[in-house]
């Protein structure tokens, strides 16, 4: 029985590293795919994509884990490449909090490429504007929570 478990626990360790080496690598060609990108300046544009998220900050709880959204109706799982890079990059501004794919937390960052009156209908669940950043950059609240 107890080889069993160790080789139960041995299978669901090789999935989670396995999952870490997929998850790092899809990272680094999505990162490289938006850095391919003929950019005049890709530190200076990472710096400044980076920046327009520093504001929530201090909005949010100092750790914890916030969703996140587009306003387009896709699965996380298949997020398109640059789509991937910017969820990256915006959980790369707000370290230490987590930033899950999702408006199903209490707190919901909208990082928009349009005005947010043209996508809030677009967006899942019950979430009103706390307060627009300016930028695309939106901090939403989920008031089924």
């Amino acid at each position: 029985m107890r080889e069993k478990r160790d080789a139960r626990a041995w299978v669901v360790r090789a999935m989670l590293v396995s999952l870490l080496v997929y998850g790092v690598l899809s990272g680094v060609s999505v990162f490289r795919e938006l850095l391919s990108h003929p950019i005049v300046d890709k530190e200076d544009f990472i710096a400044r994509y980076v920046e327009r998220f520093t504001p929530l900050k201090r909005l949010l709880p100092s750790h914890g884990v916030v969703g996140y959204t587009t306003g387009r109706e896709v699965d996380n799982i298949y997020l398109s490449g640059n789509e991937t890079a910017k969820y990256y990059l915006a959980q790369y501004a707000l370290i230490p909090v987590v930033v899950d794919y999702g408006t199903h937390y209490r707190f919901v960052i909208g990082n928009f490429d349009r005005p947010f009156d043209e996508v809030k209908d677009l967006i899942k669940g019950n979430v009103a504007p706390v307060e627009d950043l300016g930028n695309g950059v939106v901090l939403l609240e989920n008031r089924d929570i």
